[in-house]
């Protein structure tokens, strides 16, 4: 047998040796911490993400047997495993569930559910990104509206009067730490850093953000600072006394969108007669984010403070919120 095909075989046949061992204390503490722990060779995504795209999968599956005469498994695991075939595959479902109704959502996600099954194919299905490129260009889309100060100040002052303590501090939290409304939710009491938990002469406040969206491409470890005196009064009256387990919002987030509706139809705030209104809590973000870009005029401290990941990000969050990014430098 050749050289070079021995080497070819001798590469490509399974390996029965023995596994590693740990050498020495160290290495063993590892490997005690890491038992019964099993990696996936996958990018870093939560759980219920894998839940969702393994439904929406099913959903593709079912879609393949009904109109491709072909499973899922054929496609990606068959003998004549394609690319091309399934870039086609992927292109006629997403143009049936355009046809359908159904959500751009679905049809990206279904693309990142594939190639995380065949990572292979990430630099193979253009031609189904492009799809979905065009259907983005031809739906209509809205952005988050910024919550401006005053609203915020609106708010804040009515759920006080109403006594819902809670409410008033978070919606002041969102905003002024200029953060997804997802990490309110997830925060817990341990994770905010009051004065009275700190050194002396600390004035404000710090949130640690458990399991942050870009943890996977940036820092595992993040936080936010609060340091308006008057929101930290408010976080440290109510918060205070809470046990460092207990989550700053223990009910659903769906009660939370429910009493800031009543809060913004208290304040007048409905458009037209529908009663539909102009702000949600996924406002709280850009409208703090909005409102230290006019005060500092300093587009790099903001994108720092709301953690965007680079300054095209930041620049594409911007113009969303038909913003103009400064710096002072630009003044000069």
């Amino acid at each position: 047998m050749p050289i070079l095909a021995l080497s070819l075989s001798f590469h490509a046949a399974p390996c029965f040796a023995m596994p590693l061992s740990p050498a020495g204390s160290e290495e063993q503490s590892r490997a005690a911490r890491r038992s019964g722990t099993v990696l996936i060779a996958d990018r870093v995504v939560l759980q219920q993400t894998r839940n969702r795209r393994e439904s929406l999968l099913l959903a593709f599956d079912a879609w393949l047997a009904a109109n491709w005469r072909t499973t899922l498994e054929t496609l990606l695991n068959g003998p004549g495993f394609d690319c091309e075939a399934v870039s086609e595959a992927l292109v006629a479902y997403g143009r049936d569930m355009y046809q359908a109704g159904k959500s751009y959502g679905r049809y990206s996600e279904t693309i990142n559910a594939v190639t995380a099954r065949r990572p292979i194919l990430r630099r193979h299905v253009a031609s189904a990104w492009d799809l979905a490129f065009n259907w983005v260009v031809d739906e209509p889309h809205e952005h988050h509206a910024a919550l401006p100060l005053s609203v915020l100040l609106s708010c804040v002052a009515l759920s006080l009067l109403w006594g819902w303590t809670r409410e008033s501090a978070l919606i002041a939290l969102a905003w002024t730490g200029v953060l997804r409304i997802g990490e309110v939710f997830a925060a817990k009491r341990g994770g905010l850093i009051l004065p009275c938990d700190a050194a002396p002469g600390l004035s404000s406040a710090i949130l640690l953000i458990k399991a942050p969206k870009t943890r996977g491409r940036a820092a595992r470890h993040q936080s936010t600072r609060i340091d308006p005196e008057d929101i930290v009064m408010l976080l440290s009256a109510v918060f205070r006394d809470l046990l460092p387990g207990e989550p700053l919002w223990p009910f659903s987030p769906a009660t939370m969108r429910r009493r800031l509706t009543c809060l913004l139809a208290a304040l007048g705030m409905t458009l037209g007669g529908d009663g539909q209104m102009p702000y949600s809590l996924s406002s709280l973000r850009p409208g703090g984010a909005t409102y230290w870009l006019a005060e500092t005029e300093d587009a790099e401290f903001v994108r720092r403070k709301g953690r965007w990941l680079s300054t095209r990000v930041w620049k594409s969050t911007c113009k969303k919120l038909q913003l103009r990014p400064m710096t002072r430098s630009f003044h000069k």
